[in-house]
């Protein structure tokens, strides 16, 4: 009981599979990418969606699993992974960073929608 004190706020649920959705017209792409620790690695990167319209609407920082003092970037990215311009950007993302892994791309849910 009264755990939740703002009423704007929305928790989010994943489903995970093999099989990902058709293109929509409306769609966010999910990735995970890190980078050479070093002045403008990061901007580089971020570089690649913003020369190519794709539209970042998340990006955190996790710690990477593999190494102490690195992290992983996690990004949500307005585009499904098939349209053109999203093509090009994680090929530019993909030949910048250490790894760069696409999760996956999946239907866009706008707030009005719930």
């Amino acid at each position: 009981e009264h755990i939740e004190d703002n009423p704007n706020n929305r928790t989010r649920f994943l489903v995970l599979g093999f099989n990902e959705p058709a293109k929509t017209g409306r769609d966010k792409t999910s990735v995970m990418f890190n980078v050479h620790n070093r002045p403008g690695e990061l901007v580089k990167a971020l570089k690649a969606f913003n020369d190519n319209g794709v539209n970042l609407t998340t990006i955190e920082s996790r710690p990477a699993p593999r190494a102490t003092f690195e992290y992983m970037f996690y990004a949500d990215c307005d585009g499904h992974r098939h349209d053109d311009n999203m093509k090009t950007a994680l090929e530019e993302l993909k030949a910048l960073a250490m790894e760069a892994v696409v999760l996956g791309s999946y239907p866009r849910r706008d707030p009005a929608d719930i």
